[in-house]
């Protein structure tokens, strides 16, 4: 492998494997900073569902929460649920009233809302 000067003076002449170089190098650099969390947090908030494929869509959203907990970041899956209801086209406004409506708030997970975008996009598509 090939680093910059700066980190290779940075590492102790003393360590005695490369394991353990490997092991400082990760505990040193591989955390996200805050601007990149703050980025994937403000795509999250901007994701918006188009009506059309709502599958690929909505596992995109999921990779971005996904993304945000690898950096250390968990948002609770109502949390999740209610931004996945946002993102609901309008002409889907059934959906929102539906889940709402069925659902008591500490039962509304994210994989049952996107269970049912899913479902709505794939009985609309039957019938066109």
């Amino acid at each position: 492998m090939k680093c910059q000067e700066v980190i290779i003076v940075g590492i102790p002449a003393t360590t005695d494997t490369s394991k353990k170089v490997w092991d400082d190098l990760k505990e040193k650099y591989d955390k996200a900073s805050a601007a990149s969390v703050f980025l994937e947090i403000c795509k999250v908030f901007s994701f918006q569902l188009s009506g059309g494929d709502s599958t690929s869509e909505i596992q995109k959203l999921a990779a971005m929460f996904a993304r945000l907990e690898q950096h250390g970041f968990t948002i609770p899956d109502f949390i999740q649920a209610s931004i996945l209801i946002i993102t609901i086209p309008q002409k889907w406004d059934q959906i929102l009233t539906w889940l709402l409506s069925y659902y008591l708030l500490d039962k509304l997970k994210y994989g049952i809302v996107a269970n049912t975008i899913i479902g709505e996009h794939q009985c609309l598509a039957e019938v066109s």
